[in-house]
């Protein structure tokens, strides 16, 4: 709570007046202001001085309650299961499914995006749905959730393209044991 003082002084010689512009002060600072009666006036100028600057340090400290801070937690955090969409006959298209929760605020809505642009993939901006791009990039992709509240808060999560395995001719080796006996086969596969 607050309170405003006016102070009135008046000279002992003369009817001139000078006064004082008004001061907003909280509650407890007019009390212990009215409570040094017998002060002198010094005395009473650095208590309310005193007053002003703990009163100040305080609010910039935070005293009192405190808002919770806005939290957006994008599930899941990491995905490595991707390939990228090369368009090819029967194919089916690489997609992940993204979902934000939001902490702090009433307001839970969030916009999707895809760090990098269109060679990280796509993601719908209302729904979170990412498909991944025609080729893999370089490194991990940042998807982003940030929230229409003020402040703004975001949260990410990864997602690694699996790199296709380049077209060419393959060895592989089979070994199989039981017991005592192994076998062996070996085939070619073929990679286009």
């Amino acid at each position: 709570m607050g309170g405003v003082i006016h102070r009135t002084e008046r000279k002992m010689t003369g009817q001139n007046q000078r006064r004082w512009l008004p001061l907003t002060l909280p509650m407890a600072g007019m009390v212990l202001v009215g409570l040094t009666g017998r002060m002198s006036r010094r005395y009473k100028v650095a208590l309310l001085c005193l007053t002003l600057v703990l009163t100040g340090f305080l609010v910039a400290c935070g005293s009192g309650s405190s808002t919770p801070p806005i939290v957006v937690t994008v599930s899941p955090s990491s995905v490595t299961t991707l390939w990228p969409n090369l368009g090819l006959a029967g194919e089916a298209t690489q997609t992940q499914q993204f979902t934000a929760t939001v902490t702090g605020t009433t307001e839970t809505s969030v916009t999707w995006a895809v760090e990098g642009g269109s060679g990280n993939g796509t993601i719908d901006a209302n729904s979170g749905l990412y498909t991944a791009p025609s080729a893999a990039p370089a490194g991990p992709v940042t998807v982003t959730a940030t929230t229409a509240t003020s402040p703004v808060a975001t949260g990410t999560a990864t997602v690694t393209i699996q790199t296709p395995t380049p077209a060419g001719t393959y060895t592989v080796t089979v070994l199989g044991t039981e017991g005592s006996v192994s076998n062996q086969a070996t085939f070619t596969v073929t990679v286009n």
